[in-house]
Formats: C-alpha cells, sequence, structure tokens
C-alpha cells in the first residue's frame, strides 16, 4: 500500500499538484491519507467522467421575455439560475447593472446584452457555472453544452445524491470546486435535517471533502 508521502509525490510530478493542495481551504489542517487518496482517485477519474444525460439540457429550458420573435435581442430577458453557495454579486462591465443572488439556486432575469457582454469578457463565470443560463436555445449559441454537464443545480443535486457513491464523486471529480462546495453545502443542510441518511453518500462525501458533515452546519 502507497504511504502519504508516495501518494502526494505521484499527485506532484503526474498531475502538477503543490504543496497548498494537500491542505483543507476549510479548516487550515493537511489532509489525510484517505483524503489523498480520493484526489488520486479524482484525477484518475478525469479521464472518464460521470456526464448528465444530453437531454440534460431540458432543466434550463425555460421561456425568454422577448421582445422579437426571432433571434436573441439586447434586451431579451434571459432566466439566469445562480449555481454558488452562498451571496453571489455579479457588477456589469458594460453599465447593465449590479445582480445580487442571496443563495444557490435563485433565479432572476438579466438582459441578453449583459449575457454576451460576460461570455465575451468573463467566459469562466458561463463556464464554470457561477451563473446558469437557463434556455436551451441560448447554451447552445454560446456553445456551453459540454461545460453544462458538469455544473450543479438544486434538481441536479438531488439526483447525484440519490445515485450510487462512486458516480457521485466520478461527477464531482470533474467538475469545478464553487460546483463542489455548492453541493456540499446542500448536503450538509440535507444530512443534518434527516433527509440524507444513505451511509454509502454520506461516506463518500466526508472522505471526498475531507470533512464531517456535522461542521459547520448551513455554510
Amino acid at each position: 500500500m502507497a504511504t502519504s508521502k508516495e501518494l502526494k509525490e505521484t499527485l506532484v510530478k503526474k498531475y502538477g499538484y503543490t504543496k497548498k493542495d494537500f491542505v483543507n481551504p476549510e479548516n487550515g489542517k493537511e489532509y489525510t491519507f484517505k483524503k489523498l487518496e480520493s484526489l488520486l482517485k479524482q484525477e484518475q477519474d478525469k479521464e472518464n467522467p460521470v456526464e448528465v444525460e444530453d437531454d440534460s439540457l431540458d432543466e434550463f429550458n425555460q421561456e425568454v421575455v422577448k421582445n422579437v420573435a426571432v433571434k436573441f435581442e439586447d434586451s431579451d430577458l434571459i432566466p439566469v439560475m445562480s449555481g454558488v453557495r452562498g451571496r453571489f454579486v455579479h457588477h456589469s462591465g458594460a453599465g447593465n447593472g449590479v445582480y445580487t443572488f442571496t443563495e444557490f439556486g435563485q433565479v432572476q432575469d438579466i438582459v441578453f446584452k449583459e449575457l454576451k457582454h460576460v461570455f465575451n469578457t468573463k467566459r469562466a463565470l458561463l463556464e464554470d457555472g457561477y451563473l446558469i443560463i437557463l434556455n436551451k436555445d441560448l447554451i447552445k449559441e454560446f456553445r456551453l453544452e459540454k461545460q453544462y454537464k458538469h455544473v450543479v443545480t438544486p434538481k441536479r443535486v438531488n439526483d447525484l445524491l440519490n445515485r450510487s457513491a462512486d458516480e457521485l464523486i466520478s461527477f464531482l471529480s470533474g467538475t469545478t470546486q464553487e460546483a463542489q462546495l455548492a453541493l456540499l453545502s446542500v448536503a450538509k443542510v440535507k444530512y443534518n435535517t434527516g433527509e440524507l441518511d444513505k451511509r454509502s453518500t454520506i461516506q463518500a462525501l466526508e472522505e471526498f471533502f475531507d470533512t464531517s458533515l456535522e461542521d459547520n452546519f448551513g455554510k
């Protein structure tokens, strides 16, 4: 069996990890042997991550409040969801206002002109699921279909928590840190309210995040 030192060496040499990557950002403690094993498995799983089926884009197919019934116009209102935990404030870089989300999964309308500006200047906000477009046609226009197989929404979190532990961890391994933390925050609430009681899922999450679901309840 490999030692913690050997696991770290593999992660550094093969996957480009650094010393800070072996420290839990939530509590500042060094990762345990089990967490290091989980990190290595994550990297191996990334070669074949679990993806949501193609028809999953149906979740993002909400209506657009349009001025004209063809193509997207700058003034069209597009429903957009926050894909991160807690408060998230988006300040337009093009004078299109300030958009404040107070919790994961909250939805509000953003003008197409602003989303186009974000796509051209801060594309990571859309690709990494900070702002999740809830319109299938616009997702396709921005060519975000592949990325949207790995974003998390409240509906998708519920589905993932009901999957096998291996499927859940494989999905988490292929998504962003913000998406991982959003899922963790929902899982903690569900665990502490008794809705999440599947032992294999609880153990898998605690090992993946190297934390207890009882820690920082509600955060």
